[in-house]
């Protein structure tokens, strides 16, 4: 390769670090994990401890502002309060409790009115929970007689139904497909009607983009015990990295408008402390794909 051709290659990769460097990745909030959006798009609620200790005990939900602004302490339960899901009226969030033998869901009014309380056994909540389409019930995962299942709760009534093989089942914004992990913690989408399933690299907690188009997963850990956020098309294509940091990222969820993720970081991988962080998804700089020398990035 001629010196003019290396420098334009080294010209053009500047330009898409440069690219990438500049797009929108905003702490939200210190000591936070399990982001959930308001309905509106201009609000979180979030688990926070009390004291920086993480004990099940002194778990905390707070909202915060979507540009960090003015968080606010919302609720405690002496028996936790864990995975809070902003639910469409917008006035009510559904969190996750346990204690002995006992595990529930809880209905919270944000207006102080009476909460609903629903019992489930053998809640397996390191999967997360999500919402079906209609807002009407939640997802959550259990340990089935030989497997992991997803299953979804009713939250007017707490009729339980069975919804899928597999963990963290998250439907898709249009109904028709499904995108889980199998036993052998890869990440797959199935379409909910009956089909074939595919199946691509190991993953966890999946989040749709609201055109049912893309899903956005926290990858399984690599060699460096690193693990990032990814966007895959629902075929499995297209396959771009959100995130490139040191450390643990999880728990990503889609804005309501689909423009951007936030998600839950620790920075060293080792666990807590946690942050909330909030990633635009409509930077320019993220839709082409370039090689230079065999360094593949994607970027729009």
């Amino acid at each position: 390769m001629s010196l003019g051709r290396n420098l334009s290659a080294v010209l053009a990769f500047a330009l898409v670090e440069a690219a990438l460097a500049n797009a929108s990745n905003v702490l939200i909030l210190e000591d936070a994990f399990f982001p959930s959006w308001s309905p509106a798009g201009t609000e979180l609620v979030c688990n926070r401890p009390s004291d920086g200790s993480y004990d099940d005990e002194d778990i905390e939900i707070w909202r915060v502002s979507d540009d960090g602004s003015d968080p606010q302490f919302l609720l405690a339960d002496s028996l936790g309060c864990f995975l809070p899901i902003w639910l469409p009226d917008g006035e009510h969030i559904v969190y996750f409790r346990a204690y002995y033998r006992t595990q529930e869901f809880v209905v919270h009014d944000l207006e102080g009115g009476p909460a609903l309380i629903w019992p489930v056994t053998g809640v397996w909540d390191d999967a997360g929970f999500a919402l079906t389409p209609n807002g009407q019930e939640i997802l959550y995962t259990v340990w089935g007689p030989t497997s992991c299942e997803t299953w979804a709760l009713d939250l007017a009534s707490g009729a339980t139904r069975f919804v899928w093989p597999g963990s963290g089942g998250r439907i898709s914004p249009d109904g028709e497909w499904i995108a889980f992990i199998n036993e052998g913690d890869s990440l797959c989408v199935a379409p909910l009607g009956g089909g074939p399933v595919r199946a691509f690299e190991s993953g966890r907690t999946p989040w749709w983009t609201p055109d049912s188009r893309f899903i956005i997963f926290s990858t399984g850990w690599n060699e460096s015990g690193i693990q990032n956020l990814v966007q895959v098309e629902r075929d499995g294509s297209g396959r771009w990295e959100l995130t490139s940091h040191p450390g643990y990222e999880f728990s990503p969820v889609v804005s309501p408008e689909g423009q951007r993720v936030a998600y839950s970081h620790s920075p060293s991988g080792e666990w807590e402390p946690y942050s909330v962080w909030i990633l635009d998804l409509e930077e320019p700089t993220r839709t082409e794909h370039a090689t230079w020398g065999g360094l593949k990035k994607k970027f729009r």
